[in-house]
């Protein structure tokens, strides 16, 4: 069983990403899984499971015994605009905007000698500090003065990314970006 998750495929850059692994999948050992929560609306709470038989069944069966359903009125509302030339319109705007927001984040990091992972979309750098540095470690010094990421750990199973750590570039824009990466290298330089 392959589970494809799936939440930034329409948050690119330069070009489209391949179509998804499910989509050549005839034995039925994927389940693809997306959002839209992350860009279209945070409240709504609407993701797509999409799987071949006799999986889906299996999904459908357990999802009706967990709750009594999404609702109708959510989903339809959602499939409206969806489809819609707006939410393209939103789309491209917003590929646009964080294309801005990521390389004004990589202009600032490279000032200061870190490496990262340059990403062709989504929302986040991987940011690799220097070996010595421990991101969990770090974080905690960083909130006490109001700088937030995500240490590398946390999203390794095997807890080797101790000097790498995810820093987001969505929510902020230009100018708090330069801002934060200073001030946040400031302290870096300090530890």
């Amino acid at each position: 069983m392959l589970v494809e998750d799936d939440p930034f495929h329409d948050i690119y850059f330069d070009k489209a990403p391949p179509a998804p692994m499910f989509t050549y999948d005839t034995a039925g050992y994927v389940m693809y899984i997306r959002s839209y929560s992350k860009y279209v609306a945070p409240g709504l709470r609407i993701g797509v499971v999409a799987s071949r038989q006799p999986l889906m069944k299996i999904l459908l069966t357990s999802k009706s015994l967990a709750d009594n359903g999404t609702p109708l009125l959510n989903q339809k509302v959602f499939l409206h605009y969806f489809t819609s030339e707006r939410m393209q319109i939103h789309l491209e705007k917003l590929r646009i905007a964080l294309q801005v927001r990521k390389e004004v984040m990589e202009a600032s990091l490279s000032q200061y000698g870190l490496e990262w992972i340059s990403p062709n979309g989504a929302l986040n750098l991987w940011v690799k500090l220097p070996e010595h540095i421990d991101s969990v470690k770090l974080l905690s010094l960083c909130n006490k003065q109001s700088i937030s990421f995500v240490p590398g750990p946390i999203f390794d199973a095997n807890n080797e990314l101790d000097n790498w750590f995810r820093l987001s570039y969505s929510f902020a824009n230009e100018k708090h970006i330069r801002e934060g990466i200073d001030k946040f290298c400031a302290y870096l330089r300090e530890s």
